[in-house]
């Protein structure tokens, strides 16, 4: 049965605001959008006083396996029917906030694939899902902070076949870790380059001729370079993408996609409980965060909103 859905407003797709909205949904289709829409016999009618309809909004940056607690390694030997439940409860959540798709960039034993499998099936609510399985990354301590969401490569033939791997398991997007983490033990540094030049390239030319995008987790400006250099389609963080406005240029040219996350710092610089070791990074880094993003908007890098959901108090 169709479905008429009046509010006070409405945007658009285009951005375009509409006083009144109208939305006209015929089975899974938006059929007609606008100030006042005709509704058919027999339509079912909705309206909301005082309300603006808006169209569904995406999360290019989350980890739903994940709590936002302060110190994630807490849950680390959690059974893996507990984490499922967590996912689907996340993705209910995330759903019911106004997000109708999410990228998952990274997961926890790829368990997400079957929370995909159960929400085709009907069993759960969520979010369309753009899944990453798991981050690929040097041999590094990061793995250790977070149990079974790395798959550590080194090597261009090792990296070709971690690629591989992940699309075998369903993943849309593949997730590269081109420099140290933020959550990660202390002497793993975030500004410095990981995975190498021809690292990089094998994964991408890999990924891309699988059909696949390639994410680039990247804060320090030498592994931003590399990785753009090497043809990834985002860069996650960029904390110090900054301190060079030529590779900010080249992102611009080549449409490659930052995805700041501005809110995760926050949560791990100041929240009570963070290790640390770990707010000391995020506290010594929030400027930069906020030089990057003038900088991106200043030399039209265009840019996605993702929030990092699950670092900590980032729920």
């Amino acid at each position: 049965m169709p479905i008429l859905i009046t509010a006070e407003a409405l945007i658009d797709g285009t951005g375009a605001l509409h006083r009144p909205g109208a939305l006209l949904i015929d089975g899974e289709r938006i059929v007609a959008v606008g100030d006042r829409v005709a509704a058919p016999s027999g339509a079912e009618r909705v309206h909301f006083e005082g309300a603006t309809i808006l169209p569904g909004l995406i999360d290019c940056h989350v980890h739903l396996s994940d709590g936002g607690l302060p110190d994630a390694t807490v849950q680390d030997r959690d059974p893996p029917a507990l984490r499922s439940l967590r996912i689907a409860d996340h993705a209910r959540r995330t759903l019911a906030a106004g997000f109708t798709t999410v990228r998952d960039v990274g997961g926890r034993d790829h368990l997400e694939f079957g929370f995909r499998r159960a929400v085709a099936e009907g069993l759960a609510r969520s979010p369309r899902l753009v899944l990453a399985g798991k981050v690929i990354s040097i041999t590094t301590a990061g793995a250790s902070a977070w149990l079974g969401m790395y798959r550590q490569a080194d090597g261009p033939h090792e990296l070709v076949k971690a690629v591989r791997e992940q699309v075998a398991a369903g993943a849309d997007v593949i997730k590269l870790m081109a420099t140290g983490a933020v959550l990660a033990p202390g002497h793993e540094r975030p500004g410095a380059a990981q995975l190498t030049s021809a690292e990089l390239r094998a994964a991408v030319d890999t990924a891309h001729t699988l059909g696949r995008r390639v994410a680039a987790h990247a804060h320090g400006i030498e592994g931003i370079r590399r990785a753009v250099e090497a043809g990834v389609d985002t860069i996650e963080h960029g904390t110090h993408l900054h301190e060079d406005r030529a590779v900010a240029r080249a992102m611009a040219e080549r449409g490659v996609f930052l995805v700041p996350t501005l809110k995760a710092l926050a949560g791990i610089a100041d929240g009570a409980g963070v290790p640390e070791e770990i707010a000391t990074k995020a506290r010594d880094r929030r400027s930069d965060r906020d030089a990057t993003f003038r900088v991106a908007l200043e030399v039209g890098v265009p840019v996605a909103m993702g929030t990092d959901a699950a670092t900590p108090f980032n729920r």
